[in-house]
C-alpha cells in the first residue's frame, strides 16, 4: 500500500512528543476514525511494512534500531548544539554543514528557516573565497541572509539551536562536560558498525542517540566532533569512524587479519603502523609530521612479506573499482620520493580493479625488477604472463614464488609445457582433436592448438571469478543451493556452482573486458563464443571409448561431437548427463564438472533449465543433487530409534503378558508388535516389545511413536516404572548397527550392552526400510511423471521408465553391512518385473 499525507498526519498526532513501538502505533493507527476507509482492507503487517519503508523517507521520523518511532521534529525542538567559527566561516559568512548544521535541517524538505528572516543556502568548499595559503578541506556550507553572523567578530564559540522549525544562531558559553553525550554516541556506533573499519552517517548517530535519551544536548556541551573524539571517533564530513589508535588497537581485527595472512608478532606492529598512517591520510590531519621520516617507516612495514596484501585486502575488499583511498595513500608516499615494491604491488592491484591490466601488468614488472623475491608481486605477475599464453614464463615466475608444482596453478601449465602424445607419428591426426596434421598442430614447439588450451582457458576464466570484486557475484547462487551452514555440501558442490557463474553473460563479458586485452587472439575469440553457452541436460547416444561421446543436448535440441577421453570411458548410450558443452575450437569439449543425472532428478533439472539465465534455479537443483536425503516415517517423522525399558512394581508376568497378547500381535520369538493405520499403505509397524528377564524393552522409530505406545502402557499397567531410555538419531543408529554385526574378527569386543543395542538398532532399520520400500511403491514419483511405481508397471508407456529407475538404485553405493537401504530385488518382485540391468 502507498502511504499518503493523511496516514501521517495521523501518525504525527499519535506519537505527538512522545516515542510508540512502532506495533503500537500501527494498533492505534487503526483505532481512528478517521482511517477506517483507509485502512479497509489492509492487514497489521502490511500497514507496518509501509510504514518502515515509506514513512522513514519523509524524514519526518525516526525509527530507532528496536523499531520505536519517534518524530523528528519534536527530538529536535529546543536542541542546543556549540559550533566553533573559524576565521574562514567568518570572512565568507558561512557555517560548515557537518555535523552541525546538517542534524538541525535534516528533517526539511526545503532549507531551514533562520531566526530574523530569510533561509539557509547550500555552498560547496568551491564557491567560497581564500586568502593565498589558506587551505580548506572540500568540503559543505550553509550561507545566510546578509548580516546572519553580526555579533560574532572573531573566530569563538557559537551555539546552534532550534525551535518550532527555525534554526538560531547566537553567542554562547559551554555549560556541560558533554560525558553523557559522547558515552550515548560511542554505544550507538559500536552497536551499529559490523566491523570496526566500517563508517556511520553521523546524523543517523545522533538522531539515534536523541530518540534513545531526549534529555541529551539541551544545554550547551562541547562541539560533536569534540564529543567524538573524547569518544575514540573520527567525524569526516558526513561519516564517523574509529580513531586511528582505536581501530589499530581493535584486537578481533587484528587477530583475525593476523590468522589469515600468516602474521608473527613483527608483520602485527607492522600492519598496525600501516593502518595508522592510511587512517592519517583519510582525516587529513598529517600537516605537522615530517612526511619522508614517516615514509619511510611506512615502507619498511610494507616490506614485511603479507602486510601488503593485507593493507590491500582492507582496503579494497569485494570493490569493483579503483579506489580513492589507495590512490590517496600511494600518492602521498610518492610525493615524499618514496616507492618500493610493495607500492607499485598495492597500485597494480588498484589497476587490475579499474580493468587497466596493460597498466597493472606493467607496476607488477617494476615491483619485481626491485624486488626478485616479493612472492605476492611474482604471483600476480604470473597469473598476467599465464593469460599472456607466455607458459614457460609463467611456470617459472610461479616457481620463482615457491608454488609447489602440484599447486593447481603450476600444475595446469606443467602439463602444457610436456610435449604431448608420444609416439604418434608426424604425419598421423593429431589426437588432439582438431583435424590437422599432428606436425602442424601440438608438436610444433612454442605453441600448442586452441584444442589443447580449453582447459587452461577455462581455468583463467574460474581465477578472475574467484577474485575479490567478482565475489558478490556468487552470494545469490550459494545461498540458494545450500545456504552457508554446511560445509561439507559446499565443498562437494563447488565445482558446478562456480561453473553457473562462469558461464552466465555477465561473468564473461566482465572477464573478457577485464582480461581480454591480455589473451591470445584466438582465445578471446572463442571465449566471446561461449556467451550465451550454459550448461544442459546431454543424452549420450554414440560412444567412442577413450576418444568422443556423440551427444544431444536435450533442451535446445543439438548434436554435438564432443572430445572427451576419460568420461567417454566411464558412461553407456542413453545416460544422461549435466555438463558444459563449450565450443573448442573445430571441435566442442566439456568444461567444468560433469555430472550423471539420475531419473529421479531429470525432471527438475529440466524445470531448472528453462528458467533460461536465471542462475539461481540452477543452483537450487544442484543443491538438491547433493543434499542428504531426510529420512522420516510414513507418518512424516524424524527418524529416531528409541529404546525403553520398564519394570512392573507389582503386576505379575503373567498378567502382563495377557493384556499385551489382548492389546498387540505376538510372534513365534515372543516379541510384539504394536501396529498402526496408514492412508498411503495401509497396516504399518510403529513399534516392538519383548520381555529381557524382568524388564519389557520397548522399541520405536520415532519420539512420537515412543511417545504414543509408552501412553498406552501406562494406561494399561499403572505401576509400571521406566528404568532406562535411550534415543539415537538415525545416522548413529546406522553406525551401531554396522559396529554390532557379527563377524569373527569383532564380535568377542564388542561391549555386550553395545552389542543388545546394535542388535535392536538393526531390527528396527531393517523394519523402517520395509515400511519405506512398501509405502514408495504408492508414492507420486516426479521421474515417473507423478505416477506411483505401481501405476507405472501397470501401464505400457511407462514401464521402461520404472525399470531404467529400479536399474539406477543398482548403481548407488551400497551401504556398509547392517546399513539400511532399499532392497530393489524385493522392489522388484513386487511390482511384477524382472531384473533388466
Amino acid at each position: 500500500m502507498d502511504i499518503d499525507q493523511q496516514i501521517i498526519d495521523a501518525m504525527l498526532e499519535e506519537v505527538g512528543n512522545d516515542s510508540v513501538p512502532l506495533s503500537e502505533l500501527v494498533a492505534r493507527l487503526y483505532l481512528r476514525q478517521d482511517l477506517v476507509t483507509v485502512l479497509d482492507g489492509v492487514s497489521p503487517d502490511e500497514l507496518a511494512s509501509a510504514i518502515r519503508d515509506d514513512v522513514e523517507a519523509t524524514s519526518q521520523f525516526w525509527f530507532t534500531d528496536d523499531e520505536v518511532v519517534v518524530a523528528i521534529e519534536t527530538m529536535l525542538d529546543g536542541i542546543r548544539l556549540s559550533h566553533w567559527v573559524t576565521s574562514v566561516e567568518l570572512k565568507n559568512q558561512v557555517l560548515t554543514v557537518y555535523p552541525d548544521l546538517a542534524i538541525l535541517d535534516c528533517d526539511m524538505i526545503d532549507s531551514i528557516s533562520l531566526h530574523g528572516g530569510g533561509e539557509l543556502e547550500f555552498v560547496a568548499s568551491s564557491d567560497i573565497e581564500l586568502d593565498d595559503g589558506e587551505e580548506v578541506e572540500p568540503t559543505f556550507f550553509y550561507r545566510g541572509r546578509e548580516g546572519w553572523l553580526d555579533g560574532i567578530d572573531e573566530p569563538s564559540l557559537v551555539i546552534l539551536s532550534r525551535r518550532d522549525g527555525v534554526a538560531f544562531i547566537q553567542p554562547g558559553e559551554i555549560v556541560g562536560d558533554g560525558a553523557d553525550e559522547a558515552q550515548a554516541i560511542r554505544q550507538v556506533f559500536d552497536e551499529g558498525c559490523s566491523a570496526p573499519e566500517d563508517a556511520l552517517d553521523v546524523v543517523g548517530v545522533l538522531l539515534e542517540v536523541l530518540a534513545r535519551n531526549p534529555s541529551l544536548f539541551r544545554s550547551p556541551v562541547p562541539p560533536i566532533t569534540d564529543l567524538c573524539e573524547i569518544a575514540g571517533l573520527v567525524v569526516d564530513g558526513a561519516l564517523l569512524y574509529l580513531a586511528a589508535e582505536d581501530l589499530a588497537d581493535d584486537e578481533s581485527t587484528m587477530e583475525s587479519v593476523g590468522r589469515q595472512f600468516g602474521f608473527g608478532p613483527c608483520c602485527d606492529t607492522a600492519f598496525t603502523e600501516v593502518l595508522s598512517y592510511v587512517l592519517s591520510t583519510v582525516r587529513q590531519d598529517a600537516q605537522d609530521v615530517d612526511e619522508e621520516e614517516v615514509g619511510k617507516r611506512v615502507i619498511r612495514n610494507l616490506a614485511h612479506e603479507n602486510v601488503a596484501p593485507a593493507l590491500a585486502n582492507s582496503i579494497l575488499e569485494d570493490c569493483d573499482e579503483r579506489n580513492e583511498l589507495l590512490d590517496a595513500v600511494l600518492a602521498r608516499l610518492n610525493s615524499a620520493g618514496l616507492a618500493s615494491a610493495q607500492t607499485h604491488y598495492l597500485a597494480a592491484l588498484n589497476l587490475e580493479r579499474a580493468c587497466q591490466p596493460v597498466e597493472a601488468e606493467r607496476e607488477l614488472t617494476i615491483a619485481t625488477t626491485l624486488d626478485p623475491q616479493f612472492r605476492p608481486a611474482l604471483e600476480e605477475l604470473a597469473w598476467y604472463v599465464s593469460d599472456a599464453g607466455d607458459l614457460r614464463r609463467a611456470d617459472g615466475l610461479y616457481a620463482r614464488a615457491g608454488v609447489e608444482v602440484d599447486d593447481l596453478r603450476r600444475s595446469y601449465l606443467q602439463d602444457l609445457l610436456v610435449r604431448p602424445f608420444q609416439g604418434v607419428g608426424r604425419n598421423d591426426p593429431c589426437p588432439c582433436g582438431s583435424g590437422r596434421k599432428y606436425k602442424v598442430c601440438c608438436f610444433k614447439d612454442g605453441s600448442l592448438a586452441i584444442e589443447r588450451r580449453i582447459g587452461l582457458l577455462y581455468q583463467k576464466l574460474l581465477t578472475f571469478a574467484l577474485r575479490p570484486q567478482n565475489r558478490h557475484l556468487f552470494y545469490s547462487v550459494f545461498e540458494a543451493a545450500h545456504g552457508y551452514d554446511d560445509a561439507d555440501l559446499g565443498e562437494r558442490t563447488l565445482p558446478l556452482l562456480l561453473d553457473i557463474v562462469c558461464s552466465t553473460p555477465e561473468m564473461l563479458e566482465k572477464f573478457i573486458r577485464a582480461r581480454g586485452v591480455l589473451l591470445p587472439a584466438d582465445e578471446l575469440e572463442l571465449v566471446g563464443r561461449w556467451i550465451g553457452v550454459g550448461p544442459s541436460l546431454w543424452q549420450v547416444t554414440e560412444v567412442d571409448p577413450g576418444s568422443s561421446l556423440t551427444m544431444l543436448d536435450t533442451i535446445g535440441g543439438d548434436s554435438r561431437l564432443v572430445t572427451e577421453r576419460s568420461m567417454s570411458q566411464e558412461v553407456g548410450e542413453g545416460d544422461y548427463i549435466y555438463c558444459h558443452v563449450v565450443p573448442a575450437g573445430s571441435s566442442f569439449q566439456i568444461v567444468g564438472m560433469p555430472l550423471l543425472v539420475t531419473t529421479s532428478h531429470r525432471e527438475s533439472l529440466v524445470a531448472a533449465l528453462a528458467a533460461g539465465e536465471e542462475p539461481r534455479e540452477l543452483a537450487s537443483w544442484v543443491g538438491s543433487v547433493f543434499r542428504p536425503i531426510q529420512m522420516r516415517t510414513t507418518d512424516d517423522e524424524e527418524i529416531v530409534i528409541c529404546r525403553s525399558e520398564l519394570t512392573p512394581r507389582t503386576t505379575t508376568w503373567e498378567e502382563i503378558e495377557g493384556v499385551l497378547d489382548h492389546m498387540f500381535r505376538r510372534d513365534a520369538e515372543g516379541k510384539w508388535t504394536a501396529t498402526g493405520y496408514n492412508d498411503l499403505i495401509g497396516s504399518v509397524a510403529r513399534g516392538w516389545l519383548e520381555r529381557d528377564d524382568d524388564t519389557l524393552v520397548v522399541t520405536t522409530t520415532s519420539v512420537e511413536r515412543e511417545e504414543d505406545l509408552l501412553g498406552m502402557l501406562m494406561d494399561a499397567f499403572d505401576d509400571l516404572e521406566i528404568i532406562g531410555s535411550t534415543q539415537t538419531e538415525f545416522a548413529e543408529a546406522q553406525k551401531l548397527a554396522e559396529r554390532g554385526r557379527p563377524t569373527p574378527a569383532a564380535s568377542p569386543n564388542v561391549d555386550p550392552d553395545q552389542r543388545g543395542s546394535s542388535i535392536e538398532a538393526q531390527a528396527a532399520l531393517a523394519q523402517f526400510m520395509r515400511e519405506r520400500e512398501d509405502a514408495w511403491l504408492d508414492e507420486s514419483i516426479p521421474a515417473l511423471h507423478g505416477l506411483t511405481p505401481r501405476q507405472a508397471a501397470n501401464d505400457p508407456s511407462r514401464r521402461e521408465e520404472l525399470v531404467a529407475l529400479l536399474n539406477e538404485f543398482d548403481r548407488y553405493p551400497k551401504p556398509a553391512a547392517g546399513g539400511a537401504s532399499f532392497d530393489v530385488s524385493r522392489l522388484r518382485d513386487l511390482l511384477g518385473i524382472e531384473n533388466d540391468g
